[in-house]
């Protein structure tokens, strides 16, 4: 099926949808100019509450644009068996604003939107990008919810050397629940979803609320391999009163699948700014991951978190119970975490943490890791020494207001509940601790 216009590609969506299409199951399309949607509504491929309407064909952009379209759901539902979508971009006046219609809920059930593709079940999504902004109004949704820029949600599908860079905007008075989990690539990944090679470059802004928050630059909650990809140029903002999950590549990594195949980072987060400013109970926020629950070897190579990168953490809850965790590369570990350094590695991200008034929350802060909950490993026996030459800054209106909580600042590790092995490490920071002189600080 060749597309030359808006109204090709309608006509065709629209007889798939119906069913009408002979070859429906083996259906090529060629995009072959770009696709105008200036003052025509785009007819969605297939609907996410029918797995029967995905698609299983294969869908060549040949690098054309879909331009000035009104998005109130994914350009594609689904995709499933053995679908290919190459080579497609979604332009930047492009917007997509969730209708949060019933069609719109996958069998989960759970919300999935994107501007490309809301739910890949299977098939592999390659050489992708996105530019259109993604805005979500305010109101309260009762399942789970997926948001990202090129998929929403992968099942056993491979995303591979797609950029995101659309910003993501989600307004306050949005929130989903039991979890919304927001990633500039992918919102969610199964075990068997893959992320290869791609690039995020687009904001993130979330003023919504969930009981599991997850922001992450590449994807929010990983269960499968995240290889090679980058996030650049970007800020990832949480103000929220929520407890809230960040990375620059991923906010929680809940599987071992995640590492299995690589988990080498090399120039993998540059000019990414993380940022929590909501008056929260509790924040993860990592350079690379913000919390990890498995047990893992992440090995560094070159400047992993570095060239303008920042943590800031401020205008936390004011209560005994709230908790703050905070690192260069993994904010909190639940498990053994080994970070090997295979070539000179180096964070020089700056981390911040600005309590205001009163200091009550528990906090673990450091370069490399702020908490971990059981062994934690730094450097390598056989290899260079790993550095970190950012600073750590710890803000309160005064130095006495934290006797009664556990305040752990350290230039590579914050605070670890087990054994903590260094080796071949170096901390050349100009500050670890309280500013020398502030007029906001005693």
């Amino acid at each position: 099926w060749s597309v030359r216009s808006a109204d090709d590609w309608n006509a065709m969506a629209t007889a798939f949808n119906n069913g009408t299409l002979t070859n429906r199951n083996d259906l090529v399309i060629n995009i072959e100019a770009n696709l105008d949607f200036t003052g025509k509504n785009l007819v969605s491929l297939g609907t996410a509450d029918a797995s029967a309407s995905y698609f299983l064909g294969k869908l060549n952009g040949d690098g054309n644009a879909f331009q000035a379209a009104n998005l109130t759901r994914p350009i594609i539902a689904g995709i499933a068996g053995t679908a290919e979508v190459n080579d497609v971009v979604v332009n930047q006046n492009c917007t997509l604003t969730p209708g949060w219609a019933d069609s719109d809920k996958t069998d989960k059930p759970r919300f999935t939107y994107s501007a490309l593709i809301g739910y890949a079940v299977n098939g592999t999504v390659s050489n992708c990008m996105n530019n259109a902004k993604i805005n979500v109004a305010a109101k309260a949704v009762a399942v789970n919810t997926a948001i990202g820029g090129i998929v929403a949600e992968l099942g056993g599908a491979t995303i591979r050397n797609c950029t995101n860079g659309g910003s993501i905007t989600i307004a306050n008075g949005f929130s989903a629940n039991p979890r919304l989990s927001i990633g500039g690539i992918a919102g969610f990944t199964a075990p068997e979803g893959q992320i290869r090679s791609c690039r995020n470059q687009g904001d993130i802004s979330v003023s919504g609320t969930s009981a599991n928050l997850g922001i992450g630059g590449v994807v929010a909650y990983a269960q499968g391999p995240i290889v090679n990809c980058t996030a650049r140029n970007s800020t990832i903002t949480a103000t929220t009163t929520s407890a809230v999950e960040m990375g620059g590549i991923a906010a929680t990594v809940a599987s071992v699948n995640v590492f299995n195949e690589s988990s080498t980072f090399a120039n993998t987060v540059n000019n990414v700014k993380l940022v929590s400013n909501g008056a929260t109970s509790s924040v993860r926020c990592g350079g690379l991951y913000g919390y990890s629950s498995v047990t893992t070897t992440l090995h560094l190579f070159g400047q992993v978190f570095t060239n303008g990168s920042s943590i800031s953490v401020s205008n936390l809850k004011s209560d005994a119970g709230t908790k703050a965790f905070g690192g260069g590369i993994v904010g909190r570990a639940e498990k053994n975490i080994i970070f090997d350094v295979t070539n000179n590695a180096a964070v020089e991200g700056n981390i911040t943490v600005d309590t205001g008034a009163s200091l009550q929350a528990n906090m673990g802060i450091g370069g490399v890791i702020g908490y971990g909950q059981e062994q934690v490993a730094v450097g390598s026996t056989a290899g260079p020494s790993f550095k970190y030459t950012g600073s750590i800054l710890l803000k309160t209106a005064s130095k006495t207001s934290y006797s009664t909580t556990n305040c752990s600042i350290g230039g590579l590790v914050g605070c670890c509940m087990s054994s903590t092995t260094i080796r071949a490490c170096v901390v050349d920071s100009p500050y670890v601790g309280w500013p020398a002189s502030s007029a906001s600080t005693s």
